[in-house]
């Protein structure tokens, strides 16, 4: 007897989920059907003007005179060195360009964070450090600007 009622059972519940599977996808489709009446009319295709060119030509462009620059060349950037906390810390040169540098060879006089300097120095754009801060710039002479925004290095604890 439990066998036949668990039967039934099963079936009806099998036939109801058939149907409510199959009015789903009923409903689903009209409202594709909306969806699709509803949606902007298609454009009527326009007869091509006489104005549009019928072939395309190509004209060459001048290619751009590639400056030579030296890997020795020096460069003057004015900005803000800055002191980073990262592998013992190093200092760093942001310019005014938002160009950012890590300064190697930089006098101990002139580690100062905060301090606004205008930095010489030859670029080593091959060179790879630990820093990844931007291209290191090897300094060959520092010009203060302004030291009235110097901070003091934070000690790490």
């Amino acid at each position: 007897m439990k066998s036949t009622a668990l039967t039934i059972v099963a079936l009806l519940t099998a036939s109801l989920s058939l149907t409510a599977c199959s009015g789903e996808e009923e409903s689903g489709e009209n409202l594709m059907a909306e969806k699709s009446s509803n949606a902007m009319p298609e454009k009527a295709p326009q007869p091509a003007s006489k104005e549009l060119p019928t072939t395309l030509t190509a004209k060459p462009t001048p290619e751009p005179i590639a400056k030579d620059v030296s890997v020795d060349d020096e460069v003057i950037l004015t900005g803000s060195i800055i002191f980073k906390e990262l592998e013992g810390g190093f200092y760093a040169l942001i310019a005014e360009s938002g160009d950012k540098y890590t300064l190697h060879n930089l006098e101990e006089q002139f580690q100062q964070n905060g301090l606004i300097a205008k930095v010489t120095g030859v670029p080593k754009p091959k060179m790879m450090t630990f820093t990844q801060f931007g291209t290191v710039l090897q300094v060959t002479s520092v010009e203060i600007i302004d030291s009235s925004k110097v901070t003091n290095k934070i000690a790490i604890e």
